[in-house]
């Protein structure tokens, strides 16, 4: 997933979604950055995907799983939905365990 699905995510359909006024380097981790200096930036997603109506963070949350698909946590990147890369990844799984 890349910034251009963030950039998706943000379409008119969330033009009043806490996460427009937010910097969008909030929600990413850089290349190579450890996760210790990112958990410095992670509140600042997490607090704007709360502040989200619920219908338009689970918006968010089906446009990043039907891009990410069956990819594996390491290959997911950024906040969507509420969700960190490795809560998508256990859910993604648990859906194809329940189907």
């Amino acid at each position: 997933m890349t910034r251009e699905i963030f950039q998706l995510a943000n379409a008119d359909t969330f033009a009043d979604a806490p996460c427009t006024d937010a910097h969008p380097e909030d929600f990413f981790r850089y290349d190579r950055e450890t996760y210790a200096s990112f958990s410095q930036r992670l509140p600042l997603a997490l607090n704007a995907c709360r502040q989200c109506e619920i219908a338009t963070k689970q918006r968010c949350l089906d446009i990043a799983m039907d891009a990410e698909g069956d990819a594996p946590g390491d290959l997911r990147h950024g906040i969507f939905g509420g969700l960190q890369p490795h809560e998508r990844a256990r859910l993604a799984r648990k859906q194809r365990e329940a189907s």
